[in-house]
């Protein structure tokens, strides 16, 4: 099949901590899996995939605070490391500055360094699909806000697109599907005054008959302390007439029912079926 015969983009992107390069290859094998599955003519080949890799940004950095840190007598270093390794990322992920103050492309802070990541993966995406291919976004816990903050600035600053270089032909306009898996936002939307506005969603490039079927899912499992419902942040969010909170029981037999179900999103059945089952009707939407 040709490349340039694709029909939908997909990126994924990962969440906090020490991840590694090939963190959703297991998951997208999974949803391709489902997607192929019977009858019914679906061929995951006119699918392209794109894993959004941002953990080498910080790995280097947190490895060598770790190093350079004096614990003296502190006690639990095991979890020490681990708040150095995921919360770390949290506290480094911050505009700190306007993008055109950045004295050069080194200069960035991680904020734009991870929003570059992911405009290079919406380029792939663009060379690799036919023109106006639907898009669907799925994230995992910080990953989650980094796409929101990323289609946030897209459509509401895009002067700071413009500066930052995004390249990406593939924006937003054609955003389709949105699946956010154990998204803290809730949290980052303390930033501003009555937590802010909604992004706009779907993409306004869209056809009439993508849009209708078009679908935000923010996912939860009620164990995960790190993960919440948005739908009642404020008006704007409650308006969003495609925005679903919904609760899942993670397949973890050990952590399921733990604050650690955090880390099973990517694993659970009902979450990848559901994705596979969307991309069926994106693709049905476009014969």
């Amino acid at each position: 099949m040709k490349t340039k015969n694709k029909k939908i983009g997909i990126a994924v992107i990962h969440g906090m901590g020490d991840q590694p390069e090939e963190f959703s290859e297991s998951f997208i094998q999974d949803i391709v899996s489902y997607y192929d599955e019977g009858d019914g003519g679906f061929d995951s080949r006119e699918l392209h995939f794109e894993s959004v890799y941002w953990a080498d940004i910080l790995n280097g950095q947190e490895s060598e605070l770790w190093e350079n840190l004096d614990l003296g007598n502190l006690h639990f270093d095991k979890y020490r490391k681990f708040i150095v390794n995921y919360f770390g990322d949290a506290v480094a992920y911050q505009k700190m500055y306007d993008l055109k103050k950045a004295r050069s492309r080194n200069d960035l802070t991680v904020y734009y360094k991870v929003q570059n990541k992911i405009s290079a993966s919406l380029e792939r995406i663009s060379r690799n699909t036919e023109k106006g291919s639907p898009l669907v976004l799925i994230g995992h816990s910080l990953g989650c806000v980094m796409l929101m903050n990323y289609i946030y600035d897209s459509q509401k600053s895009p002067e700071r697109k413009k500066a930052g270089n995004w390249k990406s032909k593939c924006e937003p306009d054609f955003l389709a599907g949105l699946f956010t898996c154990g998204n803290p936002f809730a949290l980052w939307s303390l930033r501003k005054e009555n937590f802010g506005d909604v992004i706009c969603f779907p993409g306004k490039k869209l056809t009439a008959e993508i849009a209708e079927i078009s679908a935000w899912y923010n996912i939860y499992d009620p164990d995960d302390i790190l993960a919440f419902p948005i739908k009642h942040l404020n008006e704007s969010y409650r308006n969003s007439q495609k925005l679903t909170d919904l609760q899942v029981d993670v397949d973890e037999i050990l952590l399921g029912h733990t604050p650690l179900s955090h880390l099973g999103y990517f694993t659970t059945l009902s979450i990848i079926k559901l994705i596979s089952n969307f991309l069926r009707e994106l693709r049905t939407a476009l014969k």
